[in-house]
């Protein structure tokens, strides 16, 4: 073996190591995005929650609860948004978790592996 040719098989393990260390740091930062996606959404149904509805709240008589029925669609609404986002949440959770299985399952078979 000649000084080039490790030299080369040097410089290709170094690749392979910053390509593994690169593809873990893509994962903790699609993981971080999907946090902070759904912290501005839940974000967006609190304000519109404390803004929109706290008046009405506000406005209440106990003799009427007539006036109720407004507040329960919106607060059904709110509560809609909220399900939904914990829904999207749960699934891209789960489908990330089955992406990453089957990546350190193809890692350990030899073959190549498209975590995305």
């Amino acid at each position: 073996m000649t000084e080039c040719d490790s030299c080369v098989h040097l410089l290709v393990d170094d690749v392979e190591l910053l390509e593994r260390n690169l593809s873990s740091m893509v994962r903790r930062l699609d993981n971080i995005n999907v946090g902070v996606l759904a912290l501005r959404r839940l974000h967006r149904i609190n304000i519109t929650a404390t803004s929109d509805l706290r008046p009405l709240v506000n406005v209440l008589t106990a003799t009427d609860p007539t006036q109720l029925e407004p507040i329960k669609q919106q607060l059904a609404t709110v509560q809609t948004l909220a399900d939904d986002v914990s829904v999207r949440v749960c699934y891209i959770t789960d489908t990330m978790r089955t992406r990453r299985a089957r990546c350190v399952q193809s890692n350990v078979f030899g073959t190549p592996c498209s975590y995305m």
